[in-house]
């Protein structure tokens, strides 16, 4: 979900909003990371063969890679299982502008 948050916002440089997916057992399916957070619009700075690498990845249901490679800061890390799986989150955040 978060890598198509990145690439639905890619172009975006006015949005204000965060998107967060994560699992409270710390880690997403065999990767080490329990999700991501990312911001609209935090892209950018990347290049349009970074957007195609998002797409691609995303095809391939491969976001840890692709956010590992390009954008590390994006992902929680827990240092590791948790030890509780309540369940999945996800938040949106969005600032409201009268």
């Amino acid at each position: 979900m978060g890598l198509t948050f990145l690439i639905e916002t890619w172009d975006m440089t006015t949005y204000n909003a965060a998107f967060m997916a994560g699992g409270t057992d710390g880690q997403d399916g065999p990767t080490p990371a329990a999700g991501t957070i990312v911001l609209a619009g935090q892209s950018t700075s990347k290049s349009a063969e970074v957007l195609e690498k998002a797409k691609l990845a995303l095809s391939h249901h491969d976001s840890h890679t692709f956010f590992r490679k390009h954008l590390p800061e994006c992902l929680i890390d827990t240092g590791g299982p948790t030890g509780t799986n309540v369940c999945d989150i996800y938040c949106l955040l969005k600032e409201l502008k009268e």
